[in-house]
């Protein structure tokens, strides 16, 4: 149970801290600039679920994981800069 919780601050934190740093509410299947919804909720449970696995996780490490979670998929374009949204 309180693993589960784990996941569920981690997710909520993840997607709070994505809105305040403006990024987008919906994705667009054509571009690969990051969301709120996709890949932000989907890179928070990843990393909680490692940092579980790996370590013991609480409260403030699930906020912790959230925040790095929104912080990375904002900046998925700079730190892998390889992907262009050309479509032609």
């Amino acid at each position: 149970m309180v693993l589960l919780i784990n996941y569920a601050v981690s997710l909520v934190s993840a997607i709070v801290v994505g809105a305040v740093l403006g990024m987008k509410l919906s994705f667009d299947m054509d571009s690969f600039e990051g969301s709120v919804l996709f890949p932000t909720p989907f890179v928070a449970i990843g990393l909680t679920a490692l940092i579980g696995y790996l370590i013991t996780l609480d409260l403030v490490s699930s906020i912790i994981i959230g925040i790095f979670a929104s912080v990375f998929s904002k900046f998925t374009n700079k730190i892998f800069p390889g992907v262009n949204n050309d479509l032609n």
